[in-house]
């Protein structure tokens, strides 16, 4: 069961796993039932109470599905009572952190387009951030920590200024993951020089 926040599983989530069950005990009942015969809710209680969210971190949750038939089922009729169905403890992923890939890197040679190298802007060096190659490395080696791990779970930036990048300028390329991982943290620096081409 894959989840955003194991303290915080929401109903869609918990949904996303029930869904076969629900419809493996429909068809016991019916094999040529199908999704279309019937709809569910999971519920807090057994009287029905709206469910939120549940935390699956510190331990196992009793919660209660309740199957309706569809109106125009041919197959199917009438609704269940609350049914009770324990979810499993959810076992934190701990994060690993990244810091330790700091000063491991060799320096990344880039070039970037330019529409006057001499006087390279700053939006021009902001490509440095997106450079095929170096978004490529960096994956290789955030994968490397942590193969789960993609794109969206850090940022790349760079220290760079505007100026004349018409001959090699080393520049600092920073990686840092996002709040928002749930298998990354912390950030690592390496050495890049980038020059500018038109």
């Amino acid at each position: 069961m894959t989840v955003m926040d194991p303290i915080a599983v929401t109903k869609a989530e918990i949904k996303i796993v029930l869904d076969p069950i629900v419809l493996s005990a429909v068809q016991w009942i019916n094999k040529t039932a199908t999704t279309a015969d019937f709809t569910y809710d999971v519920f807090k209680d057994k009287d029905g109470s709206e469910l939120e969210t549940v935390n699956l971190q510190d331990s196992k949750v009793d919660v209660y599905v309740q199957i309706v038939a569809a109106q125009d089922s041919m197959v199917v009729i009438g609704n269940t009572g609350y049914i009770k169905v324990t979810l499993p403890q959810l076992i934190k992923i701990e994060k690993v952190d990244i810091s330790s890939r700091e000063g491991t890197i060799p320096y990344s040679a880039l070039e970037i387009k330019a529409a006057n190298p001499n006087a390279t802007t700053i939006n021009e060096l902001e490509k440095i951030n997106i450079e095929a190659t170096l978004v490529a490395k960096v994956l290789k080696i955030v994968k490397d920590i942590v193969e789960a791990v993609i794109a969206e779970d850090y940022t790349i930036t760079n220290n760079a200024h505007p100026g004349d990048y018409s001959k090699q300028q080393e520049v600092i390329i920073l990686v840092k993951a996002k709040d928002t991982s749930k298998y990354i943290s912390g950030k690592f620096a390496f050495k890049g020089y980038v020059k500018a081409i038109k």
